[in-house]
């Protein structure tokens, strides 16, 4: 795509400001000038997507053939989804620690960790692999 000159006239003190605030950046203005663009023809599209969208539930909406969703029935499956998911995060929170590492009885002595010295986690806190101490067995 071939290169065309952009000219615009603008104030002496903000073209000041902006070269200044360009070289402060380490960037040149015309890049920043260019990014700007492309983000404001981004912005542009993604509202005139967003418009589209927002008109088409509206249409929906007031469209008597629709069959809408009882606000309470919504209500309903979301606290069961939630439940399900809350469910799931405790068993995971359970087999994982406390703590979030995998429980020192779950590494094998011939694992790596254990030759390493390196956390099954990246917490820097982990209470169970802190130092690499090896928990008694009884």
């Amino acid at each position: 795509m071939p290169d065309t000159t952009f000219t615009f006239r603008v104030d002496q003190e903000l073209k000041s400001e902006f070269t200044e605030a360009a070289r402060a950046n380490d960037r040149p203005g015309s890049q920043l000038l260019r990014d700007f663009m492309r983000d404001y023809v981004e912005r542009t599209e993604h509202d005139v997507w967003f418009r589209a969208e927002v008109e088409q539930s509206l249409r929906e909406a007031d469209d008597p053939n629709v069959e809408l969703v009882p606000h309470e029935e919504v209500v309903r499956k979301w606290q069961a989804r939630r439940g399900q998911l809350m469910r799931k995060a405790k068993r995971k929170r359970y087999r994982r620690g406390s703590s979030g590492c995998a429980p020192r009885s779950a590494i094998s002595k011939s694992s790596s960790i254990y030759r390493t010295a390196q956390p099954t986690c990246r917490r820097q806190t982990c209470r169970q692999n802190r130092n690499n101490r090896r928990e008694p067995r009884g």
